[in-house]
Formats: C-alpha cells, structure tokens, sequence
C-alpha cells in the first residue's frame, strides 16, 4: 500500500487574476505547496510554507479554501508518493517583494505572474492534471472568493 502525505498549496492571485507561478531551484516550475508537520493545521501549514518558500507573511483572513482535495503522484523510486493537497487561493497585489532566501535552503529562484494556460505549459509534467482541475474549480467559483 502506498503512503499518501498531506500537503497544502496556493494560488496567489494579483489585481489582474494573474497567478503566481515560481521557478523551483531544483527542477521545474510550481505555485507554492509543501507538506504538513505532524499536529499542525491546514491554514497553519500553509502560512508556515508560504513564508518559507516566498519570505512574506500571510494570515488566517487572506485563506480562501478549496473544499475539495485533489491527488497525484510523485514518480519517486522505488515506488511513487502520492499527495493529498488541499489549496487555498490567496490575493496579493502585484507589486508584492518576495524574498526567496528567507530561510537557509531557498526553493524558488524566480517567479512570473501569468496566465492559466502558461501555468499549465510550464509547470513540472506531474502536476499538469492537478493544475487544470484546480484552474477548472478555481475559474467556476472565483467571485465565491473575493
């Protein structure tokens, strides 16, 4: 059986409903996420991972949450990680100063805001079908959020 890890995630949108989409260090290009400590929520996770990725504060009162999770799998040898995300969606104004080395290991080295289809091209091949649920959610119920 494998072992499903709990993480959360975010689109941050600005003015424009433009999204925020960042060059990880490693590989490839992602919106923030990251795993969930042992005892410790969902919203606090993710302000925790959003201030360790991006380098700024956040709050409760930004989070707008998903009600829905959605999955998929790490191609990790010797046998994949799936991931159970449950994502908020968050507005910054463009103009935001994120400061990738807040902490000692900086995971983005660059970010762009763009559009949904640019997301889609050029986030990393495994969370393509995550993304486009996610952007088809988002796009349905975006004045629910602001």
């Amino acid at each position: 059986m494998m072992d499903i890890i709990t993480n959360v995630g975010v689109v941050i949108l600005n003015e424009k409903n433009q999204i925020f989409l960042g060059k990880r260090v490693g590989i490839g290009w992602s919106m923030p996420q990251g795993d969930i400590h042992r005892n410790e929520e969902l919203e606090d996770a993710l302000i925790r991972e959003v201030y360790e990725e991006l380098g700024i504060s956040i709050t409760r009162l930004q989070l707008n949450k998903l009600p829905d999770c959605f999955y998929y799998m790490v191609p990790v040898f010797p046998s994949p990680l799936v991931k159970k995300q449950f994502w908020y969606v968050i507005r910054l104004n463009s103009q935001t100063q994120f400061n990738f080395h807040s902490t000692k290991y900086p995971e983005f080295k660059e970010f762009i805001w763009t559009d949904i289809n640019t997301v889609i091209h050029k986030c990393i091949w495994f969370k393509k079908s995550v993304y486009r649920g996610l952007f088809q959610y988002i796009q349905k119920y975006l004045d629910l959020f602001f």
